[in-house]
This record gives C-alpha cells, sequence and structure tokens, in this order.
C-alpha cells in the first residue's frame, strides 16, 4: 500500500536553504519504511521562516477537515484520533517551534506522520 504522495518534479528542492543550520526531525518515522524526508526538510529551510506557520495551518485545516467528514463514523470516533484538538497558529514560528508542534501532533504516530508529509507535499504542489 502506498500511503504517501510522490511527485516525480519533487526529487530535490532546489531552492537555496535560508536556515541551513537546523535539522528537522518530525518526519524521521519514515526513514524506518526507508523513505526519506529529504524534500519535505529541505522546502522548510528553502521558505522564509515567517511562512512556517503556513505549513502547519494547511496541515490543521486539512486534520480538521477529515474529522468534520468523519465525524458520524462510530469506528472514527472510538479511535484516537478524534480525540485531541489541533487549533491554527496566527504568531510567527520558528524551525524549532514548528519541529515540536509537529512532533506532538504526530506523538510516534505513523499515520500521523504520513499524513503530514502528504500535506507538506500537497502544500509544496498545490501552487
Amino acid at each position: 500500500m502506498n500511503c504517501l504522495k510522490t511527485y516525480p518534479k519533487l526529487k530535490s528542492v532546489s531552492e537555496p536553504h535560508y536556515r541551513s543550520e537546523y535539522a528537522y526531525t518530525f518526519l524521521d518515522i519514515i526513514k524506518e519504511y526507508n523513505l526519506s524526508p529529504d524534500i519535505p526538510y529541505s522546502y522548510l529551510l528553502s521558505i522564509e521562516e515567517f511562512k512556517l506557520r503556513n505549513i502547519w495551518n494547511h496541515a490543521i485545516k486539512k486534520w480538521n477537515l477529515m474529522k468534520y467528514d468523519l465525524n458520524n463514523r462510530a469506528d472514527f470516533l472510538n479511535s484516537d484520533f478524534s480525540k485531541n484538538e489541533y487549533h491554527q497558529v496566527h504568531n510567527k514560528m520558528s524551525d524549532k517551534e514548528l519541529n515540536e508542534l509537529i512532533s506532538d501532533f504526530i506523538d510516534g504516530n505513523h499515520v500521523k506522520c504520513f499524513f503530514f508529509y502528504n500535506s507538506i507535499i500537497n502544500y509544496i504542489t498545490v501552487k
């Protein structure tokens, strides 16, 4: 089962990195599947810092829409995925804050990690 979106044109993000000194870790779970988080990490380092909150807000919007769509399904309501509330952020965010926020969201859950990976890829390619 392929649960990650892939796009051939996204083999790498060639934009210059604004903040090459930071090392993201929130997607490291996918390394267990011999997959690389390099494209999302590289993209995050290549955008201006004030845009980082847009990545979080994009993913949380998709997460909340998914929760709304599944709100009438008993199996979803009984799952851990329906329990937590996540909100958009309207303040400037640093790399460290974004990494911690997403790491707390994922909390070691592979499904949430794949969800966030796909959300970032979707954010990159929608433009």
